[in-house]
């Protein structure tokens, strides 16, 4: 076994050469062993001037043996080194192995240290404090050179000194430079050419900017302004000031969301979408342009469906035509009333304008009036110019007489009144375009539905048997009839239970027993109060329905022209003479 620097063999059974080895070993470590022999043999060969590797002299039995011996030796092992002020970290304490130790912190040299075949460390160098070292001078490394790079600031070219190098001008990087020991420069990083590309900022005009390092004044585009400008450096582009939209005038587009005066008003740019009004059409988008005004789209009326009206000036087929808003003017024909204004609605139709049939009606006179009235004003807001007009409100209402007096008044009663104050020479001259009495200041036209020949009875009264079988559509034909049966006939009489369309939705008062129905309510037709009767008839309608069944059909169809029903007296039968009953008719007596 090994141990130590000392080797010790341990053999049993020995042969005599094995003996005799083993003696020599004993010496051997006497001495220091088989390293120490070794050792003293290179010793004694350096002396002699003799060389064992040259040599062609048969070893000797100590060479031999040592050979031996050392064949199967492993390396020394010379234990942890150790110098002052050296740092031998990463040392192998072996023979076969290498240190390269370094002097520790504030300390310089150059030391070495060999791990010896013999197990013993041979030190070379040292290393000594900086202070006791003499300074040498640092290298220079002379002027740094590289493309594109402004080493303007590099003033020491020492590798003590420090070196920060910028790019020229027109051109970026991260360029270094760094002096080394050995005097000469090492550089790091390059500087490349700029180019910002093309120069791009909103609403402004950069053309003629070039894509290189420098400053560019822009220009702001129409409807805008500002000084805008733009540098190209290193970082790219960098922008000052902006363009700032202007203010258009403010605006508005007549029939439409945007009617009122000013409500478009915005900046370059700003838009807004109009909607036209019903009955006009044009809707878009209005927008704040650069010249400092609103573009507006147009709202333009829409045609309405041509029309006309019965009975008028304007019956034929689409003779009444318009855009929304415009109207035109309907006059009925002689013996029809309802004349006015049609308006084009913006539903795209115009307003209904009726020419109603005027019933006969007859002249009683020219009499008296005062501020205690003999009949009824029928409206104090409207201005009748024919006395059909008159002969139709009335009729509507359900009278039996009317007149007229300057200025184009209305009156209207179902009494005999007007007969109170006597007769007046004042009707005089004013007529109308069918040359009838519109009577004076204070003088009434007296005029009434029955027939020449014929009085009324008083109210709510009949007459007798029937003179014959038939029942007459109208007055004048129930009349002509009656002079014809002559004293077989005492007078007309028009009855109930008939039934008309009519326009109005408000029941007035009926002084002829009527009654009425409003349409659209409860379960279709609802009856008004007793003794009512609706104002005007719807479209025009004049016709007699023998039933409220038909009546309400016809007003169906008729859509909104018809508000509701009316029953009326309107069938007229021929009497034989008898006195007079209240039952609810009207009687006209034969004079």
């Amino acid at each position: 076994f090994f141990s130590g620097s000392h080797t010790m063999f341990c053999f049993s059974r020995k042969t005599p050469e094995q003996k005799q080895k083993a003696v020599v070993l004993q010496k051997l470590n006497k001495i220091g062993g088989v390293h120490a022999v070794q050792q003293l043999l290179e010793e004694y060969k350096t002396l002699t001037g003799t060389n064992a590797a040259a040599s062609t002299a048969p070893p000797t039995a100590a060479q031999a043996l040592v050979a031996q011996l050392t064949a199967t030796a492993p390396p020394a092992d010379c234990g942890a080194p150790s110098q002052s002020n050296v740092d031998f970290t990463g040392c192998s304490h072996s023979a076969s192995g290498t240190c390269t130790p370094k002097c520790v912190p504030g300390f310089v040299g150059n030391p070495t240290a060999t791990c010896a075949s013999n197990g013993k460390w041979l030190y070379g160098g040292a290393c000594d404090a900086m202070s006791t070292v003499a300074p040498t001078a640092a290298p220079d490394c002379g002027e740094p050179k590289q493309d594109n790079v402004d080493f303007s600031k590099c003033t020491d070219h020492t590798s003590t000194g420090t070196c920060n190098p910028e790019c020229a001008s027109g051109f970026k990087g991260s360029p270094t430079a760094d002096c080394k020991a050995n005097g000469q420069w090492e550089y790091k990083g390059s500087c490349a050419k700029i180019d910002c590309g093309a120069p791009g900022q909103a609403h402004v005009d950069y053309t003629g900017c070039g894509t290189g390092p420098g400053k560019c004044q822009g220009k702001c585009e129409a409807g805008y302004t500002g000084t805008p400008a733009a540098t190209c450096g290193a970082a790219g582009w960098a922008y000052t000031g902006a363009c700032q939209p202007n203010l258009c005038a403010p605006s508005q587009v007549p029939h439409s969301d945007f009617s009122a005066e000013g409500s478009l008003h915005g900046t370059t740019g700003k838009s807004f979408t109009v909607t036209c009004n019903q009955g006009y059409h044009g809707s878009g988008v209005a927008v704040c342009q650069a010249d400092g005004t609103f573009s507006t789209p147009k709202c333009e009326a829409t045609e309405c469906e041509p029309s006309q009206v019965p009975n008028s000036d304007k019956e034929a087929a689409g003779s009444i035509k318009g855009k929304a808003g415009e109207k035109v003017y309907v006059t009925c024909k002689p013996q029809f009333a309802g004349r006015g204004w049609t308006v084009c609605q913006p539903n795209g139709k115009f307003s209904p304008v009726m020419c109603s049939e005027v019933p006969h009606y007859s002249p009683v006179g020219c009499y008296k009036d005062s501020t205690d009235r003999t009949m009824e004003l029928y409206s104090k807001n409207m201005v009748f110019q024919s006395v059909d007009e008159c002969a139709a409100v009335a009729y509507g209402a359900g009278y039996r007489n009317f007149a007229l007096q300057a200025p184009g008044q209305c009156f209207v009663s179902n009494s005999q009144e007007y007969l109170r104050d006597g007769e007046s020479p004042k009707c005089g001259d004013n007529k109308d375009d069918r040359g009838q009495n519109m009577g004076g200041a204070w003088a009434s036209a007296v005029y009434t539905f029955g027939m020449p020949g014929y009085q009324d009875a008083s109210a709510d009264a009949h007459l007798g048997y029937y003179a014959d079988d038939n029942k007459y559509p109208t007055i004048q034909e129930a009349s002509d009839a009656c002079t014809a049966l002559g004293a077989r006939c005492a007078g007309v009489v028009q009855e109930a239970d008939v039934f008309t369309v009519r326009a109005g939705t408000t029941p007035a008062p009926s002084a002829t027993g009527q009654t009425s129905w409003l349409k659209g309510c409860g379960d279709g037709y609802c009856e008004t109060r007793a003794n009512a009767v609706l104002p005007g008839f719807a479209g025009g309608d004049h016709t007699a329905y023998p039933t409220k069944a038909a009546a309400e059909e016809a007003c169906d169809k008729a859509g909104t022209l018809c508000g509701g029903v009316t029953r009326e007296k309107r069938v007229y039968t021929c009497r034989q003479a008898e006195l007079p009953k209240r039952e609810g008719e009207i009687t006209f007596l034969k004079k």
